[in-house]
């Protein structure tokens, strides 16, 4: 039995020697497609020169076969011929290059298939694609009012708390601060608008900073690092017991964000300052002042990250710490989870988001359909570039996202870690 195996394998070999293959061609010419639809990353876009609005072509090709329908007349049965059609989607890359073209109403033609303005006049502009003759739907862009984006800049002082288990009872690891400090950048970079060019993309002029001083004023042997030690294997719940008790740094000094072996745990400010109105979306209490003695939950003032979730850079599913930073500073979720968290059209209270059912929209490349409605009907289509997205890009926030957040820091003095210049200073 062996020698049979040896000799099927030995021709198998030979079947397939460099003088026999085959190779396929999987291109497909203009001629195989039927008709195209044109999509767009927004269906708004800022006139600032960097927003930018890329458009994506869809083709489709189809088959006709014949069918036969049934028919009883005067207790005689015959078959009435008819034809039916089968649409499939021809990946564009198989087109002869530069077959894909893309125009405004006017027939002038935009390169690269994205466009991008300067003009701060508010207008609506039409786009259409053409394949050879075959010309797609059109698509309507609203050129959008510039945003004031007036604010303050600001700067977070942050502290992370890395704890760190015994190699003996559980797999250890190390952050370094300088891997901290990539991670600030990019946080940075997102919340001020420079890692992207989502066509509705904000700046919420916000810097986090690694914090140099601790409480007690001494400088910090790593920056923005406060490494602890653990010498027993502890649950989630445990390590929320500790955190709680030992581990929180003056809120009003720090933004706390601890990265141990345990359930991620975050939230979204829960107080107000008394007499500011309500944020909508946001359950909180009025208070007068804020301190650490205020704080009865690790969430009330920081971030609980599970270590591998925040050691998985390659993750556009639901975890990302631009995200949890997001809830952090008062975002909501972008999708519609259920029927019930919808309201007037919008259920983040950023009318420049899109919502969105998740079960139907697990891609980069969503459409707006909600829960329950007519998978037949018609729906506008976008690119999630969003942090509060469900798997996206996570590399943006948005104009409206920006002033949420600025009203969130203003408004919650458990977020107003930002007007104390301890963590930098150490006094």
């Amino acid at each position: 039995m062996k020698y049979l195996l040896l000799l099927f394998v030995i021709v198998s070999f030979a079947a397939c020697s460099p003088d026999s293959a085959e190779i396929l061609d999987l291109s497909s010419s203009i001629d195989e497609v039927k008709f195209i639809e044109l999509r767009a990353d927004h269906k708004t876009l800022l006139p600032n020169g960097q927003a930018k609005m890329r458009f994506r072509v869809i083709a489709y090709g189809a088959d006709d076969f014949a069918t036969y329908e049934e028919v009883e007349e005067g207790g005689n049965i015959s078959y009435v011929e008819g034809v039916s059609r089968d649409t499939f989607e021809i990946p564009t890359d198989r087109l002869p290059e530069g077959s894909i073209k893309l125009f405004t109403q006017d027939g002038e033609e935009i390169k690269n298939m994205e466009y991008s303005t300067t003009d701060p006049t508010i207008r609506t502009l039409t786009f259409y694609a053409k394949i050879g003759e075959l010309k797609s739907n059109e698509l309507q862009i609203q050129i959008r009012e510039l945003p004031e984006e007036d604010y303050e800049e600001i700067v977070i002082p942050v502290i992370f708390h890395v704890l760190v288990p015994a190699a003996t009872i559980a797999p250890s690891y190390n952050v370094s601060s300088a891997e901290l400090q990539k991670r600030i950048e990019q946080l940075n970079n997102i919340f001020n608008g420079r890692a992207t060019t989502d066509p509705n993309g904000g700046n919420a002029k916000i810097t986090f900073r690694l914090a140099e001083y601790s409480p007690s004023g001494a400088l910090l042997t790593e920056v923005g690092k406060n490494k602890v030690d653990i010498d027993e294997a502890w649950s989630s719940s445990e390590y929320e017991d500790y955190i709680e008790s030992e581990l929180i740094w003056d809120p009003t000094k720090y933004l706390n964000i601890w990265l141990a072996d345990a359930s991620s745990d975050y939230g979204a400010p829960n107080v107000r300052l008394r007499g500011t109105p309500e944020i909508e979306g946001l359950k909180t209490d009025e208070v007068t002042d804020f301190t650490g003695d205020d704080v009865s939950r690790l969430t009330d003032v920081g971030v609980l990250v599970n270590i591998q979730d925040f050691l998985d850079t390659e993750s556009r599913d639901v975890f990302d710490i631009s995200l949890v930073l997001g809830d952090y500073l008062g975002l909501l979720y972008t999708d519609q989870k259920d029927n019930n968290n919808f309201v007037n059209g919008d259920n983040d209270y950023c009318p420049d988001t899109y919502s969105y059912y998740r079960t139907y929209s697990s891609s980069i490349y969503k459409n707006n359909r909600l829960y329950r409605q007519d998978a037949n009907a018609t729906y506008e289509w976008f690119t999630s570039f969003n942090i509060m997205d469900n798997y996206s890009f996570k590399n943006s926030i948005t104009v409206d996202q920006a002033k949420r957040i600025r009203k969130v820091l203003e408004q919650c003095p458990s977020r107003w870690a930002y007007k104390s210049s301890w963590a930098f200073e150490g006094k």
